[in-house]
């Protein structure tokens, strides 16, 4: 007996010293750092407790991520006091675009938190991962009726490939209300706080340049057809974490979601599934989405399981890759990634992986609770996406819903807003956390890029200028009606194949100068979006302050409800959204617990939803929602009813 004991101790021995990486959790690839909770298995395989605890409890008849021996066969061999929380910030080389400079103090980063790794330790960069995929090649563009075949692709995996004949107009996601093609182009005006003002002082102003996507309202008999025949043929990647936590009842929703993806696709649009855990696997590059193509993907989907770690790189990365590698392309492309879990090496891969997409669009999905926010969504922010917090089960199919529905009716493309200011007047500056933006040093002009809109949507961008008094350098000649700002919008008209940009002037407005002091009332209009920047960054700051201070969290955030609550757009329906979203921002203000069980993510979701004014799911109605967006909802909930 005694011989046979040795003999299993040396075989663990063994199993160790030969898996490699046990300075990490082969789950979620976090280091295990001392006094964390931990768990060795009889097989000799280390990991987190509560990385495993979760496998336990979602999958009773779950087994060792490593070698698959049945976890309810494996005793604990011995579990370490759990250490006290750390807080989460990420370092500046990943911050948001326009976050720099408002922060307070950095805090410990990801990297102190999670024992974050380069490309060295967090298994190879983006090159060698990216060369170790297997993708079978984008399938041809079809144009009316293509025949096209998956044998031509040089890839391994092409030979499960079906082919198919595409017919223009197959498939049964065409028919999104909503969804046709933008005939008329943007419009655009601007509006400043007041109409008069008096020129007794120097004085900043607040104005607005808002630009807006024309809605594809139904005119009748057969515009449902026109709209199948002319919405815009998508490339659409889903990268999906299929980790060890995502096992039970999350897989299944995101299959039965996966599932719904699938039909809602014509035979023009074309889809690429990606799996990832603490590897990556392409299952399918680009295929039209025939009827043959669907059911082979409907297969592979059918497939899927739970397994291993977490590497948000990696399955970002190879989602990425797939549209860069594309030899043709779709007018409307996006990756769309979910994922559970936390992963520090992600932190240090992130502008090495956002850099190999080329600009590509990627939109996030944090489901659940515990999911990796901060990383998701500043993902959602530098890839020009959205990221939409899933805080319960029944919440995956319309999140997916509502983002694909906005995607089916993109109006425009690289959408550029110019300002010029007039002297004397001077651009001071434009209040936007995400879009790329700009302004002179002199003051007389500024650009903004948005780079997609949505049919129905509107871009409503705050600015400030400076207005010198009767006098003042300049000033001299203020009296009567001057019209301090002019605009320009240039973008790309979605399916238009030009190279050329289609632009349009703003109309500018007037302003008054009158001699004396004037108190005019401010444009409740544009006081609204006042209120809207003022609800970004007061959850912004918030989500920085509550690591380390919650009561200071919790007094920026009522100081802002205070200031939209006395402010002329009070009643508005914005506003109201404003107040209600940030109301609930503070009740996850009370604890750590609940502050990180959901409310950090929910104050991202919400400030990224409304600092890009396009809709993210959730279940309060949202202004930003379009008709497609409506639509694809009404589609999933038909779906979940048939289930």
């Amino acid at each position: 007996m005694e011989q046979q004991q040795q003999q299993q101790q040396q075989q663990q021995q063994q199993q160790q010293q030969q898996q490699p990486g046990q300075d990490e959790c082969p789950i979620c690839l976090a280091a295990m750092q001392r006094g964390a909770p931990l768990v060795t298995t009889s097989c000799g395989h280390q990991f987190h407790m509560g990385c495993l605890s979760s496998l336990l409890s979602s999958n009773a008849a779950a087994t060792c991520p490593l070698c698959r021996q049945p976890l309810s066969d494996i005793p604990l061999a011995g579990v370490a006091p759990s250490p006290s929380p750390l807080p989460l910030q990420l370092p500046n080389n990943v911050l948001p675009i326009g976050a720099r400079g408002r922060r307070g103090g950095r805090g410990p980063s990801l990297f102190g938190r999670y024992g974050g790794r380069g490309a060295a330790e967090s298994g190879g960069g983006v090159k060698s991962v990216l060369a170790a995929l297997t993708i079978e090649g984008d399938e041809e563009l079809p144009v009316a009726a293509v025949s096209t075949s998956s044998g031509a692709s040089s890839s391994s995996s092409s030979s499960s490939a079906a082919s198919c004949t595409v017919a223009a107009g197959e498939g049964d996601g065409m028919d999104v209300e909503g969804a046709g093609a933008t005939k008329a182009g943007l419009s655009s005006k601007i509006t400043l706080e007041v109409s008069e003002v008096g020129v007794n002082r120097d004085k900043e102003m607040f104005g607005m340049v808002s630009v807006t996507a024309p809605d594809q309202e139904g005119e009748g008999e057969g515009d449902e057809e026109e709209e199948i025949e002319e919405r815009k043929a998508m490339d659409l990647v889903c990268v999906i974490d299929r980790s060890g936590s995502m096992s039970g009842e999350k897989i299944q929703m995101v299959k039965d979601t996966l599932h719904f993806i699938v039909e809602q696709m014509s035979g023009r649009d074309r889809l690429s599934l990606v799996m990832f855990d603490h590897e990556v696997e392409v299952l399918n590059g680009l295929r039209v989405m025939c009827s043959a193509q669907k059911e082979r993907v409907a297969r592979l989907v059918d497939a899927l399981s739970a397994r291993g770690g977490t590497s948000i790189w990696k399955g970002l990365a190879a989602g990425l890759h797939v549209l860069q590698r594309r030899k043709h392309v779709n007018d409307v492309s996006a990756v769309l990634l979910l994922s559970d879990g936390q992963d520090g090496s992600t932190v240090g891969m992130l502008d090495e992986v956002v850099r190999s997409g080329g600009g590509s669009t990627v939109h996030t999905f944090g489901f659940g609770r515990n999911h990796d926010a901060e990383t998701l969504s500043v993902i959602g922010e530098r890839c020009g996406g959205t990221f939409t917090f899933i805080d319960e089960m029944e919440s995956v199919g319309p999140s997916f819903a509502t983002t694909v529905g906005g995607l089916m009716s993109t109006a425009a493309k690289n959408v550029e807003v110019l300002l010029r200011v007039e002297a004397p007047f001077r651009l001071v500056r434009i209040h936007q956390a995400m879009f790329v933006h700009s302004v002179a040093e002199d003051g007389a002009s500024g650009r903004v890029v948005v780079p997609d809109m949505y049919a129905g949507e509107t871009r409503d961008l705050v600015f400030t200028i400076a207005v010198p008094a009767s006098g003042g350098a300049g000033g001299d000649e203020l009296l009567g009606s001057k019209v301090p700002v002019r605009g320009t919008i240039r973008y790309e008209r979605a399916g238009d194949d030009s190279s050329e940009k289609e632009s349009c002037d703003c109309d500018a407005p007037t302003l008054v100068f009158v001699e004396g002091p004037l108190e005019a009332s401010p444009n409740v209009a544009l006081d609204q979006h006042r209120n809207r920047v003022l609800a970004v960054d007061a959850m912004e700051n918030a989500s920085q302050l509550a690591e380390s201070d919650l009561a200071r969290a919790r007094e920026v955030v009522t100081a802002a409800m205070e200031r939209i609550q006395s402010s002329v757009s009070a009643k508005e329906r914005m506003s109201l959204e404003l107040l209600s979203d940030l109301q609930k921002t503070l009740s996850q203000l009370t604890s750590q617990q609940a502050w990180r069980g959901g409310g950090h993510a929910y104050a991202k979701s919400k400030k990224a939803a409304h600092c890009q004014q396009r809709a993210c799911y959730s279940k309060e109605s949202s202004s930003y929602e379009n008709r497609a967006q409506k639509s694809m909802q009404s589609k999933w909930s038909s779906h979940a009813s048939k289930r």
